[in-house]
């Protein structure tokens, strides 16, 4: 395969994806499809994400390229497929990030992150009445639905997204709508409040009610998370990660001093418990390294 000195980056990565799926390429890339292709998307953008926490350039610059070359891999099979072209699919993309920004390259003169959030929202929900139009009753594909309407419509998080960002997209869209807390405090409290509807509901052993006071209760952490400026769905990963390292320096410290796990007590596992969360305390304080 040979390749012109003045390529582009890009265009020398969709151009290895397609000889990849060519017949003088790698037979795993030549029997992928779309539908086996997709959940690598998901996959390195979450490494993207766990690279970009851990703040190494480095890793954040590796995991985007392979980002970047399974979106090549991925239009390279679409083209294939019938989804057309590369060039054609990024046209119409390029196309429809102008629209949705008018104050860019149009009339529409603001520099209200607000304002600029309600504009972009109107676009995708008129690009979605295009579609859905000519399947309505009554209306034709060049009608234009009410113009407020759009302004305050809120579209649903797309279903593959995790729970979790779906509550801090649908959150996000709300308060650039003016639905908002003034400042932090009534978030703290609405979360307080939302724990003590979970635990009444507990009491009571009503447990649709209990399922649906989690929600409410995962739903304001979430828009506290948002206050105080944290990805919740990164936290919660590192929370994850910080629990199967505390547990694992429990039963490091079970075995050592001679205890069986599977004969230990909830009293000793908890003693143990704490024992590693100090350790971990001083080994993460800010002086430990020179002390």
């Amino acid at each position: 395969m040979t390749e012109p000195a003045a390529q582009s980056g890009w265009a020398k990565l969709f151009a290895l994806a397609k000889h990849l799926r060519g017949p003088d390429g790698c037979p795993w890339d030549r029997q992928q499809t779309l539908k086996s292709l997709a959940p690598f998307l998901i996959e390195e953008s979450f490494e993207v994400l766990d690279a970009t926490e851990r703040g190494r350039a480095e890793d954040c610059a590796e995991e985007v390229g392979d980002l970047g070359f399974v979106l090549a891999l991925f239009l390279a099979t679409g083209e294939e497929f019938g989804l057309g072209s590369a060039d054609e699919i990024l046209s119409r993309t390029t196309e429809k990030i102008r629209r949705r920004h008018p104050h860019v390259f149009g009339d529409h003169e603001t520099e209200d992150i607000r304002e600029l959030q309600r504009t972009w929202e109107a676009e995708k929900a008129r690009e979605e009445h295009r579609r859905e139009a000519p399947d309505s009753e009554g209306r034709e594909p060049d009608d234009e639905p009410d113009e407020n309407a759009l302004r305050f419509h809120l579209r649903p998080p797309h279903p593959a997204l995790p729970a979790l960002a779906q509550s801090r997209k649908l959150q996000i869209k709300a308060a650039g709508l003016g639905f908002d807390w003034p400042d932090i405090q009534p978030v703290f409290e609405k979360t307080h409040e939302e724990l003590d509807e979970l635990r009444e509901a507990w009491s009571r052993k009503d447990t649709a009610h209990v399922r649906e006071e989690l929600g409410d209760l995962l739903f304001a952490v979430v828009n506290l998370a948002r206050f105080l400026e944290v990805e919740p769905e990164s936290a919660l990963r590192s929370a994850n990660e910080k629990f199967r390292h505390r547990f694992h320096s429990m039963i490091d410290g079970l075995q050592t001093d001679g205890h069986d796990p599977d004969q230990a007590s909830m009293e000793l596992l908890d003693a143990y418990w704490e024992k590693a969360k100090r350790a971990e305390r001083v080994k993460n304080a800010p002086d430990s390294a020179s002390s």
